[in-house]
């Protein structure tokens, strides 16, 4: 439990609290702060929402402490929904279409038509979004980050950078569109997979025409073998830690509920 000692210690020092001080207002005792900070202690949840109540944390480093007792990646995973939750919940939403295709998306297919919508938090004002659409990701050439059935957020037309990653239609041999990375390596421009296994694409000026730039990742709509696999990790939890993960929703409920 190491992580979770260095997110306690985190913690109670940036209050200005010793160990002794914690234990006393914590009502924990001594040596249960102690161990915990050494690692020597795995702690439970009542522990913990003692320690949260007499640090007086913040919903968002409560999340933190108590996250920490999950292993590392269900952890991680939890805090970053929290933050999408808390920082969509505060953007007026914007629909746009939905393709099933690079090509697609992009009018390479002249008749072809949104398989539905998606709803993006606007960020920009909303003539921004006019020339914006989504577009689902086929294939393993750019994970890890762009995973097979990820959506993508393309603004159409806008000028893709060197190492930005964008959507090309590619004519001569390849006549096809595609996602790639934009590189320039030994003097020639190149589209660049993320997936190392796949070999860099040679362009020329002549061959390729950009697309648009792809402006966020949406990772909600992943193979269904690899969306699983979280849920596989949570099923694994033992009863306590699964009770921490509901204690959790429940305090997600109740943000959204004073939002609203």
């Amino acid at each position: 439990m190491k992580r979770l000692s260095i997110v306690l210690k985190k913690l109670r020092e940036s209050r200005g609290m010793t160990v002794m001080e914690l234990a006393e207002k914590s009502n924990t005792g001594n040596g249960t702060i102690g161990n915990i900070e050494r690692g020597a202690n795995k702690s439970t949840e009542k522990t913990l929402e003692k320690i949260s109540k007499a640090l007086n944390l913040t919903m968002k480093e409560r999340d933190e402490l108590f996250s920490a007792l999950l292993p590392i990646d269900v952890g991680n995973k939890i805090i970053s929904n929290i933050s999408t939750i808390n920082n969509n919940a505060l953007l007026e939403m914007i629909e746009i279409p939905l393709f099933d295709s690079a090509s697609a998306g992009t009018g390479s297919f002249a008749n072809a038509q949104p398989i539905g919508t998606v709803d993006i938090p606007m960020e920009s004002s909303k003539t921004y979004y006019d020339d914006v659409i989504a577009i689902t990701v086929k294939g393993d050439s750019m994970e890890p980050t762009l995973p097979n059935r990820a959506i993508i957020v393309v603004k159409r037309g806008l000028e893709v950078q060197l190492g930005e990653i964008g959507v090309f239609f590619l004519s001569g041999e390849y006549g096809e569109t595609v996602v790639k990375r934009l590189k320039y390596k030994n003097g020639t421009h190149v589209l660049e997979s993320d997936n190392s296994f796949y070999k860099d694409i040679l362009i020329s000026s002549e061959e390729v025409t950009k697309c648009g730039k792809v402006i966020k990742i949406v990772i909600d709509n992943i193979d269904k073998k690899r969306s699983d696999s979280l849920v596989n990790k949570i099923e694994n939890l033992n009863e306590e830690q699964r009770k921490m993960i509901e204690a959790m929703m429940a305090g997600f409920e109740a943000i959204n509920k004073n939002i609203d």
